[in-house]
């Protein structure tokens, strides 16, 4: 229903097609036409009044590579989302600059999103919320996108492993998704985070969800870079955890005198651990 929208501006040209047999229509922008921050808000209030007309079915909605988003215009699309007739399940607002709290109000509105993207990673929100296993594929991982994970990590009831081998994340990212970890209802089996660098107060985290855990058997922290005193925390939390482990990973790591003595404690004390990998 593209003659429907309004205020798009000129030089702004839409292609309309069908796909025989699945009734879709597909509705282009040509980004060579939009201009800045103005172009684009143009462009948002329209597809916004689009996303929450009764009855219409728009399920992709692709923002993405149209540079910096002008303030509002992250809660002008949030209100679209939380609309009852808003059914947009796949969102891509890449480059648009959004904060991390911008970030969860989407997701916290638009009640139907499957998959996000703010950055390289297109989030798997569905997953999040009642997957059993998410990963982010080695691709980068920015605060925004910490934000949304440790949000939805809090109220998961299903996920069991996580994870972040590989991927560059943010240091403000990599604490959110943490605290979301520590504060959610269900039980993590495998925690993977190889690659990342973990410092103090990331180790801190860490090691309180390990205390607490009752169902950790997997613990990666191969080629990550953990603060002395962080891999001491995990260990020593590890250590009177009541965690099934099986499996122990930190290839890569400075294991000092007294970090190897609390790992040799720690098989000695296991009742389950039966691989602990160095290298």
């Amino acid at each position: 229903r593209a003659a429907e929208v309004r205020g798009v501006p000129s030089g702004v040209h839409f292609g309309v097609g069908r796909i025989d047999g699945r009734r879709t229509v597909e509705v282009r922008i040509e980004r060579a036409a939009v201009a800045g921050a103005a172009g684009c808000l143009a462009m948002l209030r329209p597809l916004c009044a689009l996303m929450g007309r009764e009855g219409n079915a728009l399920r992709t909605v692709r923002l993405g590579g149209n540079g910096a988003w002008a303030a509002g215009d992250g809660a002008t699309l949030a209100a679209a989302l939380g609309a009852a007739s808003c059914v947009v399940a796949e969102l891509d607002v890449s480059g648009s600059g959004l904060g991390a709290d911008e970030a969860v109000a989407l997701v916290s509105a638009g009640r139907a999103l499957q998959t996000l993207r703010l950055g390289e990673w297109v989030m798997p929100v569905g997953e999040l919320r009642s997957g059993e296993s998410v990963s982010t594929g080695g691709l980068a991982v920015g605060e925004a996108e910490g934000a949304v994970v440790g949000a939805l990590l809090k109220a998961s009831t299903s996920l069991s492993t996580l994870d972040l081998s590989g991927s560059t994340c943010a240091p403000a990212a990599l604490s959110r998704i943490l605290e979301g970890l520590r504060e959610r209802a269900a039980l993590l089996a495998e925690l993977r985070l190889g690659g990342q660098a973990v410092g103090e107060a990331e180790g801190a985290v860490v090691g309180a969800l390990l205390k607490a855990s009752t169902s950790l058997s997997t613990l990666d922290l191969s080629g990550s870079s953990c603060a002395p005193a962080a891999l001491s925390r995990i260990l020593e939390d590890l250590r009177v955890s009541a965690a099934p482990l099986a499996e122990l990973r930190l290839g890569g790591q400075a294991v000092g005198e007294a970090q190897g003595a609390v790992v040799s404690a720690l098989l000695k004390t296991s009742t389950s651990c039966d691989q602990v990998k160095r290298c």
